[in-house]
């Protein structure tokens, strides 16, 4: 794997409600900046406190199979405690008609994975199929296990309409851009620094919308779906950047509680990766 791809898939998180990620205030570029999520677009706020767990119980039959605790975090207008959106959608197919419960656990960041790492939770969604970055945390990766690929997201910048196209990060030189504040490393990697560095991809947009900065760096499939959902299709525009792409999916710890659940998992994502339900999920 070359080194962009490597670098963008160190870290990757998810934002909470899009209530959250409004109020939450930029982070301006430092040198001394270092991300420490791991998961995709996770915005810290001041909604500590986890919410009350969402509990999928068992499928029909006599077999009884072991009960999987998963933590979760959300994205705004894709994955939510009680939502409707594509991961939600995602989610219940691949748990659908499992012999056990189903726990899943909404929490910022640092604390999902803290969960996850502790063991508290079998498995963790939403995550990269990049196992490696566990090593720095403890884990040997082959005692984890990746679910998926449940979709594929790029790297790309969008500016407002009308502007010049961005083809690659060496075009941001000179201008005032936002990015995801889990793309620094790989941003500066290539010799380019961020103005800012946001939390928040609902507020990067905001920023854009106003005119406030000249492009924002991000996942695609998140400013896609942010940009329809927010009524912002005619002012602002994606670029032909595209960078490495990266696969995610659900990881769990590998043993023999979670095995079932796994092989149960993984076949329903296929099927639904063979007859067309998947992408028409994502197409809706």
């Amino acid at each position: 794997m070359d080194l962009s791809n490597s670098l963008i898939q160190k870290t990757f998180t998810t934002t909470l409600a899009i209530l959250f990620a409004l109020s939450a205030g930029p982070v301006f570029s430092d040198d001394s900046f270092e991300v420490k999520d791991y998961q995709r677009q996770q915005e810290e706020t001041t909604a500590a406190k986890p919410k009350a767990p969402v509990t999928i119980k068992p499928g029909k039959g006599d077999h009884k199979s072991p009960d999987i605790t998963v933590s979760a975090q959300e994205i705004p207008m894709a994955y939510w405690q009680g939502g409707d959106g594509h991961y939600n959608k995602i989610f219940d197919l691949m748990v659908d008609g499992y012999g056990g419960t189903v726990k899943t656990t909404f929490l910022p960041s640092e604390r999902s994975i803290r969960m996850f790492v502790s063991k508290e939770a079998d498995c963790s969604y939403i995550h990269t199929s990049n196992l490696s970055q566990y090593n720095d945390l403890g884990i040997n990766p082959n005692n984890l296990i990746f679910i998926g690929p449940i979709n594929e997201i790029n790297v790309t910048a969008y500016v407002q309409t009308g502007s010049d196209d961005i083809k690659a990060l060496e075009d941001l030189k000179g201008k005032t851009f936002a990015a995801d504040v889990n793309l620094v490393d790989f941003i500066r990697s290539q010799g380019v620094k961020e103005s800012m560095a946001l939390q928040s991809q609902v507020q990067m947009i905001e920023l854009l919308a106003k005119g406030r900065v000249d492009a924002l760096v991000g996942w695609d499939y998140d400013l896609d779906l942010l940009v329809k959902k927010l009524n912002l299709e005619d002012k602002l525009q994606p670029t032909s950047m595209n960078l490495d792409p990266l696969v995610d999916g659900m990881v769990c710890h590998r043993n023999d509680k979670t095995k079932e659940f796994v092989k149960a998992a993984q076949t329903q994502l296929n099927h639904a990766t063979s007859n067309g339900t998947l992408a028409a999920i994502f197409n809706e």
